[in-house]
């Protein structure tokens, strides 16, 4: 794989090049994100052009009403408090799941459990949407979002796509994401002067990774010709 950055055109070009006996291989997308001093992990989601079909997995801390209308708008596992004492005592994992809600009535009783649902980033949160007694509406709204989070180093791993997709649609997905760290970099950086996105990267999942060059308008990656 090329040692320098490249435009994401001439990468993918590679890619799918290297990668023409595996189409269907998952496209993943790394982005390094500046760290500074106090600054907690990004966390956001976003809706892609063009979704990563995945049935997502949902926990749902719900009963009677809320409950019914979880289970018919698709969560895997709705429970109550015997779920969250279940939870609380080990006899339940929850490393499976991809998402979780909680109705406001639970919601204190879901927090004595943070501490096991928060390393797997499925504390319920006001200030993100889920604690909330629309269980329907906003499963619907997030089943189509995109989760992601930075690591301990600053860097975000996702996956984007596949290898077949066309590069329309894989740097559209590209630039969603980026847009939305870029907006969550905002909300926290003290140096405005400074690139909060400081390099990306692609790869197929269980391939090698190239560098991407990138600038500050996402809107334009250097060298793009939409094919």
């Amino acid at each position: 794989m090329p040692s320098t950055a490249l435009p994401l055109v001439d990468a993918l070009d590679i890619l799918k090049a290297y990668e023409i006996t595996y189409p269907n291989r998952t496209l993943e997308l790394h982005v390094k994100t500046r760290l500074e001093k106090g600054n907690s992990p990004v966390r956001g989601s976003v809706s892609l052009p063009k979704p990563i079909s995945k049935k997502v997995a949902w926990l749902v801390f719900a009963k009677g009403k809320n409950a019914e209308e979880a289970k018919a708008a698709g969560a895997h596992t709705v429970g109550a408090e015997e779920l969250i004492a279940e939870i609380a005592e080990g006899n339940f994992s929850v490393g499976n799941f991809d998402k979780c809600l909680s109705t406001t009535e639970l919601y204190p009783l879901v927090t004595k459990i943070a501490r096991i649902l928060g390393p797997k980033m499925l504390m319920p949160m006001v200030k993100r949407g889920t604690v909330t007694d629309d269980i329907v509406e906003t499963i619907k709204r997030m089943d189509d979002k995109l989760g992601f989070n930075s690591d301990k180093l600053g860097w975000i791993h996702t996956g984007i796509g596949k290898i077949s997709w066309t590069t329309k649609e894989i740097q559209g997905n590209i630039q969603a994401i980026l847009k939305e760290i870029n907006e969550l970099g905002k909300g926290q950086d003290s140096n405005k002067k400074a690139a909060f996105i400081e390099k990306i990267a692609i790869n197929p999942n269980m391939g090698e990774s190239i560098h991407l060059l990138y600038f500050k308008n996402l809107l334009d990656f250097p060298s793009v010709t939409i094919k």
